[in-house]
């Protein structure tokens, strides 16, 4: 229920900031019409997986999937009604973003321009994708040294200035590393493991604990959890002691996906040129 209405009240915001409660009698998309378009779509426990939609990729109590990856840049995007959406591809596997474009610009034609709509979107795997490329593995637990030492030219061009002996550098997820001295052309860095060690990656939960002069960093992924590499999602399949297996084939990792789509306007004339899809 309360899903239900946060759709709706996304629906709703839609028409606020479209201007479509004045709109007089719809008119329907044609194919080859080009419509701005919003969307947001969900994996079935709600949890946002895409969106073009600012106010919802930055609302902190709006569900993400841990494969959400949040944008430069929101807004709406230009749709080719009927036709395939143009994306970065990654051989033979699907890419998310240009796949969902492609799906909702073929059910577009038809629609009311400026009025929503909703579509479930379903995972298949492409005709021929070969299983080498469909499935993949990685290590579940890796040992790497707790101190390293480097050519400063390296550092240098890694970080884009001189390298300072004490500095620690951290991201989302807190400390990582720290530079313990600057000797010369060498210099030498250290892999912090901190108290909020356990965090999640895009294959799973990483944990990483200090084993004398090593770091072991250990991947807790589940059956049937969901995984990421660029813009492919996949699912994984099989975890041992050792390793970690992934189906990439299914598009959309497995998910059915619940799109919520605003129809916005049709893109002016002086804006028809074409745009690289982000």
């Amino acid at each position: 229920m309360m899903f239900r209405k946060t759709a709706a009240a996304i629906l709703a915001a839609f028409f606020l900031v479209s201007g479509c409660g004045s709109i007089g009698p719809s008119i329907p998309i044609q194919t080859g019409d080009r419509i701005r378009t919003d969307y947001t779509c969900r994996v079935k426990e709600g949890e946002v997986i895409e969106t073009t939609v600012s106010s919802v990729a930055d609302d902190p109590s709006v569900k993400k999937s841990r494969v959400f990856i949040k944008k430069e840049a929101y807004g709406p995007v230009t749709i080719i009604a009927g036709q395939d959406q143009p994306g970065r591809t990654e051989g033979d596997l699907k890419p998310i973003t240009p796949e969902i474009r492609s799906r909702i610009a073929k059910a577009m034609a038809g629609q009311a321009k400026n009025k929503a709509f909703h579509l479930d979107l379903e995972s298949r795997v492409p005709e021929g994708i070969d299983d080498s490329v469909r499935y993949s593995s990685i290590q579940r637990v890796r040992r790497v040294p707790r101190f390293r030492t480097l050519d400063k030219d390296l550092v240098v061009r890694s970080l884009g200035r001189e390298p300072v002996a004490g500095e620690v550098f951290s991201n989302e997820t807190g400390p990582y590393l720290r530079i313990v001295s600057v000797d010369g052309d060498k210099v030498t860095q250290e892999s912090i493991v901190h108290e909020n060690s356990g965090y999640w990656y895009r294959w799973g939960m990483i944990r990483k604990e200090y084993d004398g002069d090593e770091v072991v960093v250990t991947i807790d992924a589940q059956e049937g959890d969901l995984a990421r590499t660029g813009e492919v999602i996949g699912r994984v399949v099989k975890v041992t002691e050792n390793t970690i297996t992934v189906d990439w084939g299914h598009i959309f990792g497995g998910e059915t996906l619940k799109c919520d789509v605003m129809v916005l306007e049709d893109e002016k004339p002086d804006e028809q040129k074409p745009k690289e899809q982000k």
